[in-house]
């Protein structure tokens, strides 16, 4: 009977976080679409990314807009009108039955509203799939842990958090969505899958070497030196042809390649309220409590976190958050892990002391 109960509440568990991961997507994945004014940026509006004509460096990060222009090409002309109109409902809120608000000016607005559509489905799947390969992770790395159900739909309101501040590019879910799929892929030690992985990852964005970090670190002195050089070098070779061929094709695209923003850092967080600090220690504490008691695994690929951290400061609009989702995935777990031991924590000692105040009641 026992037995019984306990598949049923695991059964009951895992339809929660089910629905919770699919409502906690659709909720982002709007939130992205259209609270962040991604799909009209000033540099890299979503026609001018279909087109090839974005500015630089926007215009490198290639996945995407070439997937949305081979699903367009594949849709069937007939199919267009009724997909124009979905895109337009979605870039403006609006429900896919019944009339879109303000649907004849988003109608110009959009050279290519069927993409709009397409990248809503894109955006979902990868969100979805994000959250899933985190559950795993945490999974394989906690075993035994209490909210290894939970960490799917967990795992997703750091980005609903940082979506919020209104600012994002159609590249930002899918390079979660592949650091997690190679963070899993070190971990089960597929190797095969890992370097599939990156190379599509590096036509996503280029900051996927920051994966290379997290690879070494992992693997140094784990497996024969031969191997373990030839996987970083193919890594880096994958990286550095994947990044010429996208410089050279869009080299007439506006824009820097890279602008640097060091020198607005010190300003910017200077001028931060006191309870900026609190919130930033804070997280470092969840960060980092009971350090040594991670699995190595999570403790090794924690390097990669320092070349991030430099690049962000050096060429990362200061207070933008979304330029921490290359660590997010491996950052989540310690912080789903710290939450859940200081939780457990706690209601250890509650339930402790209103057993002591039953026993004391009792005498």
């Amino acid at each position: 009977m026992e037995t019984s109960s306990a598949s049923i509440c695991t059964t009951l568990t895992k339809a929660f976080c089910i629905l919770s991961v699919l409502a906690l997507a659709l909720l982002l994945v709007r939130a992205q679409l259209v609270r962040t004014g991604m799909l009209n940026d000033e540099h890299a509006p979503i026609d001018k990314l279909i087109e090839g004509t974005a500015s630089k460096p926007f215009a490198y990060r290639i996945l995407v807009p070439k997937t949305l222009n081979a699903i367009d090409a594949m849709t069937p002309a007939s199919a267009d009108q009724l997909m124009d109109s979905w895109g337009v409902r979605v870039a403006t809120l609006g429900s896919l039955r019944g009339s879109a608000p303000d649907a004849a000016t988003s109608a110009t607005q959009f050279q290519y509203p069927r993409a709009i559509f397409w990248l809503f489905l894109l955006q979902l799947t990868a969100v979805i799939i994000y959250a899933f390969v985190c559950a795993a992770l945490y999974k394989g790395l906690f075993p035994s842990a209490s909210w290894r159900h939970f960490a799917a739909p967990l795992s997703l309101l750091p980005p609903l958090l940082i979506v919020q501040q209104g600012v994002g590019h159609i590249y930002d879910f899918t390079a979660l969505c592949f650091m997690a799929l190679l963070l899993n892929a070190m971990r089960s030690e597929k190797h095969g899958l890992y370097l599939l992985l990156f190379a599509l990852s590096c036509l996503n964005k280029e900051t996927t070497i920051l994966a290379s970090f997290a690879y070494a670190a992992v693997f140094y002195q784990r497996m024969p030196t031969g191997r373990y050089i030839a996987m970083l070098g193919a890594q880096v070779a994958i990286f550095l042809l994947s990044y010429a061929l996208v410089r050279m094709a869009y080299a007439d695209n506006p824009g820097p390649s890279m602008v640097v923003w060091i020198q607005h850092q010190a300003g910017y967080f200077l001028r931060q309220p006191i309870w900026y600090y609190f919130i930033v220690l804070l997280i470092g504490f969840l960060l980092t409590y009971r350090w040594n008691e991670k699995p190595e695994f999570l403790r090794r690929a924690a390097l990669m976190v320092v070349p991030h951290l430099a690049l962000v400061i050096y060429a990362a609009m200061p207070g933008e958050l979304r330029n921490s989702y290359e660590s997010l995935p491996l950052l989540s777990m310690f912080l789903i892990r710290n939450i859940e031991l200081i939780a457990g924590q706690w209601w250890q000692d509650d339930s402790g002391i209103d057993q002591g105040r039953a026993a004391v009641r009792s005498d």
